[in-house]
C-alpha cells in the first residue's frame, strides 16, 4: 500500500487534506510547518496521490449501504432518476431496441389474411409495450 511509503510529514499532511474542512492549503502547509511550494511538490507525488485515493475509498466504502438505502427508498418512492441510478449500480441494464418502420410497394404485398394481420398488430402492440416500459427505466421517450 502507497501509504507505507509515506514520512511523517507526508501522513500529517494526507490526515489534514482528508479533513480539510474550509482550511486552504496555504493553511495546511503553515500547520505543516512547510512552504506551500512544499506541499503542492507532496500532493503531487504518486504516493500521495495514491494513499489519498484509497484512503476517500475506504472511507466512502463505509457510507456505500446507507447511501444504497437512502436511494432504494427514493426509488421506491417513485424518483425514476433514482430508480435508474440503482438499477446502474446493481449492475442491471435493460436493453433498449428501436423499432424501425419501412415503406414498401403496395402493389408488392401480397393479400393477408386476418389471422396474419392480427399476428402483425399483436407483433407491434408487444413492441409497443416494450418501447414504453424500457423509456420508463432510461428517461428516454418511447419512439
Amino acid at each position: 500500500m502507497s501509504i507505507e511509503r509515506l514520512n511523517p510529514t507526508e501522513l500529517k499532511a494526507l490526515e489534514l487534506i482528508l479533513n480539510k474542512g474550509k482550511r486552504t492549503y496555504d493553511d495546511i502547509s503553515n500547520e505543516l510547518g512547510i512552504t506551500p511550494r512544499h506541499l503542492r511538490r507532496i500532493r503531487d507525488k504518486q504516493d500521495f496521490k495514491d494513499a489519498l485515493k484509497d484512503s476517500v475509498i475506504s472511507t466512502s466504502a463505509e457510507s456505500m449501504p446507507a447511501i444504497t438505502k437512502s436511494l432504494e427508498k427514493k426509488a421506491m418512492a417513485g424518483d425514476v432518476n433514482a430508480m435508474k441510478l440503482y438499477f446502474q449500480i446493481q449492475g442491471v441494464t435493460l436493453e433498449r431496441r428501436e423499432v424501425k418502420s419501412t415503406v414498401e410497394n403496395v402493389s408488392e404485398n401480397k393479400q393477408k389474411t386476418n389471422e396474419e394481420l392480427e399476428a402483425d398488430i399483436q407483433e407491434l402492440q408487444q413492441l409497443i409495450n416494450e418501447s414504453k416500459f424500457n423509456s420508463f427505466f432510461t428517461g428516454d421517450k418511447a419512439k
